[in-house]
Formats: structure tokens, C-alpha cells, sequence
């Protein structure tokens, strides 16, 4: 089973950091009035799959039921349902975020949350070894905008959790997987090593977020233009003119992880997930410059009078062909660390 096309009326960014520093700041939004955005059809194949759809579908139901209840859960007992179903970079983004729900609006939260409806299988990994993968989709029950999960397990006594989340972008679109009950092949060391393909790839997309604008604007080997960079960009630039006359703002990404991912439909592409870690800094050249309400709950400062550091995991999205530009579908922030002086 396939995840049917779906028409969002907007789509926002699920934890907006750009703006961070400033009392006042400016969201990071996406518009997608119209956007056509899914996943596209599988054709049929032959090979059996590592977990059988029906049991994938009981544990993507399970998964996707028990990160609902962590996001709404506070204190220790939302802590521990973190702690079960989120695991490596996702499990310190949930962390962030679960901090931050006390100071994030009403409307921000809303706009965050998943539909109550089960999630789709979109697909599982064909290799009968370990770790295993699935990817699944939810989504946003404010906005209707497909919500990307990669579910992954290192062995047979480890429950599957979620190593992975984004939004997908306005008018993006992912290539079919194969069925469900045949399986996908899984990605490979190669590829995604530290010298490999999709980790070269992300690398450069991430040189070319840069603020003060980076020599290399244009990812090599990705589509350009895509709706997450274009956001991002832009909101660097309003934060440096923000902050203007109290100094300088600049903003640095690194790739810090690929996360995994499996290949579509024939082995024709591959549907990629990676980390950016994103540093925001702000030098002080005069006078106190005035936190926000999120700064001040991860960092305990309310000002400060030489400088601002921010850190932010950006986690993306990627459909990587076998040949030609790898295209960005999905994009979403998640401000973990503050600290300044």
C-alpha cells in the first residue's frame, strides 16, 4: 500500500530556530497553497520482504501511537516514552523539544501535531539481516502535510524506533517503493560512509546554506531552489538585519549524520535521510541584546552583552537518483543547545 497524493492548504516548519536570538523573530514558513505533495505508486516485484506487511503495519501503528503520547506527555513519564520510541538524533530533538513546549504558542503546537489515524507503510527493508529499516508516513493534522518516519532496529531483541522525522515540502514528491510485501533494498555502506555518495552529497548542500552567504549557493550534485535551503536562507538574512544595529549574526551547517533511508521502487533512487547541525552565532558590539523565551529555557540566560550561540539540528530528506541531481523533499528544525556571555 501506497500513500495517497495529498493537497496541504499551508505547510510550516515543525521547530522554527532561525530567529531564536531576537525577543521578536520572524517564523520560518513554507507556503503550500495547491503544492501537490506524496508518495508515487509502486509497481509489483517478486522478492519477500524481511517483516511481512501485516506485522509491519501492527508496529508502525504501535510507533507512531507511542510518539504521539511522548510529544503530549511532560515530566518523567513523557521522558520515558521518549526514551522508547525515539532513538540517536531524534531521541535528542524530542528531548528539545519537549523543553521548549512550555514556552512555544498554542498555535505552534497545534500546527505540530500528528493526525490520529494510523500511519501508511510505505516501505520495509528486503535484506533479512540487521539493523532493519521501514519508513512509514503520518501526517499534520493542522495542514495535511505528509509527515516521513524512518523506523529502524539493530537486532532481533531491540523494538523499532523512530531514528528519523520531517515534514515533507511543499510540491515534493517521492518515488514509489516496491510492495510492502516484497521489501526494498536497503541502502549501502558505500553510500552512505563518510567518503560516500549521499554523505558527499549532503555535505555540500549543507556548505551551501552558509550565512553570510557561502561561495558554493548552489549544493553541487542537488537541485537547486528547493523550499527548506530557500527558508532557511531567508530567514538568515532577516536575522542579520535584525540584529544589525547590535552586531554581527553569521550561521554555519555541517552535515552531522546520515541517518538511513531505503531504495525506491527497481533500485532507480533512494529515499535518503540525513542530520544538519546548524550554529548560529551573534557577536555583541554594543549595549544588551534581549533573548527569547526559548534561549533563556535552554540556556537560563535572559541577555546578554558579548555573545549568542545557538544550535540546531536540521533534519532533511533527500530522493537520490542513481544518476542526475539528488532533489531535497523534506526539511524541519529542531533548536536543542543555547548558550552565550
Amino acid at each position: 500500500m501506497t500513500a495517497p497524493v495529498v493537497r496541504p492548504r499551508s505547510a510550516h516548519l515543525r521547530r522554527v530556530t532561525g530567529g531564536a536570538v531576537l525577543a521578536a523573530t520572524t517564523a520560518l514558513v513554507l507556503g503550500a497553497c495547491g503544492a501537490v505533495v506524496g508518495v508515487g505508486a509502486a509497481p509489483t516485484a517478486t522478492v519477500g520482504a524481511a517483516v511481512e506487511a501485516d506485522r509491519a503495519q501492527v508496529v508502525a501503528t504501535r510507533v507512531v501511537d507511542q510518539a504521539r503520547r511522548a510529544v503530549a506527555a511532560p515530566g518523567p513519564e513523557g521522558d520515558a516514552l521518549r526514551k522508547a520510541v525515539f532513538v540517536g538524533d531524534a531521541l535528542a530533538a524530542a528531548r528539545a523539544d519537549a523543553r521548549l513546549a512550555k514556552v512555544t504558542s498554542g498555535t505552534t503546537l497545534a500546527q505540530q501535531a500528528l493526525v490520529d489515524s494510523p500511519p501508511v507503510v510505505l516501505a520495509v527493508a528486503r535484506d533479512l539481516g540487521y539493523p532493519r529499516t521501514m519508513v512509514v508516513q503520518s501526517s499534520l493534522k493542522a495542514s495535511g502535510l505528509p509527515v516521513l518516519m524512518l523506523l529502524t532496529t539493530p537486532d532481533v531483541r531491540t523494538p523499532y524506533r523512530i531514528s528519523a522525522s520531517v515534514s515533507m515540502l511543499p510540491g515534493a514528491q517521492v518515488p514509489g517503493f516496491d510492495p510492502v510485501a516484497t521489501g526494498s533494498p536497503a541502502l549501502t555502506d558505500a553510500d552512505t560512509s563518510a567518503t560516500g555518495r549521499y554523505t558527499t552529497l549532503v555535505e555540500g548542500y549543507a556548505a551551501s546554506l552558509a550565512y553570510p552567504s557561502s561561495p558554493r549557493a548552489v549544493a553541487p550534485g542537488i537541485t537547486a531552489g528547493d523550499a527548506f535551503g530557500t527558508a532557511v536562507r531567508a530567514n538568515a538574512s532577516k536575522q542579520a538585519a535584525a540584529l544589525a544595529s547590535f552586531g554581527s549574526f553569521r550561521q554555519q551547517h555541517e552535515a552531522r549524520a546520515i541517518s538511513g533511508g531505503l531504495r525506491t521502487a527497481g533500485g532507480q533512487s533512494a529515499l535518503v535521510f540525513a542530520v544538519i547541525e546548524r550554529s548560529d552565532t551573534v557577536l555583541v558590539k554594543s549595549g544588551s541584546l534581549t533573548l527569547t523565551k526559548a534561549f533563556t529555557t535552554l540556556s537560563g540566560l535572559r541577555s546578554v552583552t558579548s555573545e549568542a550561540d545557538l544550535s540546531t539540528y536540521e533534519v532533511v530528506a533527500l530522493v537520490v537518483p542513481t544518476s542526475g541531481a539528488a532533489t531535497v523533499v523534506g526539511g524541519e528544525e529542531h533548536l536543542y543547545a543555547a548558550q552565550g556571555a
